[in-house]
């Protein structure tokens, strides 16, 4: 590996803030293979009062990976999977052998698990990595575990992640008590409006301890600057990385907006005009509201009231 070029980049932020966008330029470097998302670690939820399990206790309780019988466990609870995720594809990627092989000379550990997992991902690609948003939570066990890797923390002003978490949204993915909720209008408005703005403050408040405590393993990307100047932004992440900068990761590159029709798989290039497009949709209410919860951050990275 070049000096000072990473082994990993893990790509982190709130969703809807450009995370899947970032991996797709990067992906088109001949030296970044960053995989989806591992979901791997835990993180807080609604208001920051609960926590969400992640995959890494699911596979725990499938068996102790240091012995052989755990970790045939372990194996078969990934590569049985049967939804087109991080994990299930692990399966098309590597054999069963090569995939416990890989486990086993990282002695067993989850951080060996995860470690494999994005070599089979990278496909022979220099710098390996993943793209979970919630990661954000667990930088500090990120960085521990891969001591050469670098940190993307992608950002987007909250009002634009509120309308496009909720242009998101369909009937199917909704639980019953989701669907009631949403019929309450105003009150749920206000509750779904406060817990972005909390999750973002969260954010603001992880980017200012972040990049006090690793300056060069960590960098902010804006979402506005990556679709409103593009090669500026990529220019800057390939700086960041130690990798050349090639016409071809501007070229051909699927943008996944929530303002696209439902099921819709993307559109190709970069949408300027979806920095601002969320102010045809907010409504008065939640614009007041976030402006009086999240007002003074909104000038501190540049965003207008």
């Amino acid at each position: 590996m070049q000096r000072d070029r990473p082994s990993h980049v893990f790509v982190v932020g709130l969703s809807r803030t450009g995370s899947t966008l970032t991996r797709r330029v990067l992906n088109k470097s001949p030296l970044v293979g960053i995989g989806g998302e591992s979901r791997f670690f835990s993180h807080p939820t609604r208001l920051g009062l609960t926590r969400q399990q992640g995959l890494q206790e699911q596979f725990a309780a499938a068996g102790d990976m240091t012995t052989e019988q755990g970790l045939r466990s372990v194996a078969d609870a990934i590569l049985g999977r049967d939804t087109p995720n991080f994990w299930a594809r692990l399966s098309s990627l590597v054999s069963r052998d090569e995939f416990e092989a890989l486990i086993r000379a990282g002695g067993g550990t989850d951080r060996a698990l995860l470690a494999a997992a994005m070599t089979c991902h990278a496909r022979g690609k220099a710098i390996h990595g993943e793209k979970t948003p919630h990661h954000i939570y667990s930088v500090p066990k990120l960085l521990d575990w891969f001591p050469a890797a670098r940190i993307i923390h992608t950002f987007r002003d909250p009002r634009a992640v509120y309308v496009s978490v909720r242009r998101k949204e369909t009937t199917e993915q909704l639980t019953h008590a989701g669907s009631l909720a949403r019929r309450l209008g105003r009150p749920f408005e206000l509750y779904a409006a406060t817990n972005l703005a909390a999750s973002w403050r969260r954010m603001v408040a992880l980017h200012s301890r972040y990049q006090d405590s690793y300056p060069n393993r960590y960098l902010l990307v804006r979402f506005e600057d990556l679709v409103g100047d593009p090669r500026a932004t990529v220019l800057r992440m390939c700086a960041f990385l130690n990798i050349p900068f090639t016409d071809t990761m501007l070229e051909q590159v699927a943008f996944n907006s929530s303002y696209l029709p439902k099921g819709s798989d993307g559109e190709l290039g970069f949408d300027g005009q979806a920095v601002d497009r969320w102010r045809e949709y907010l409504s008065p209410l939640a614009t007041w509201w976030f402006a009086r919860l999240c007002g003074r951050h909104l000038a501190e990275f540049g965003y207008a009231p």
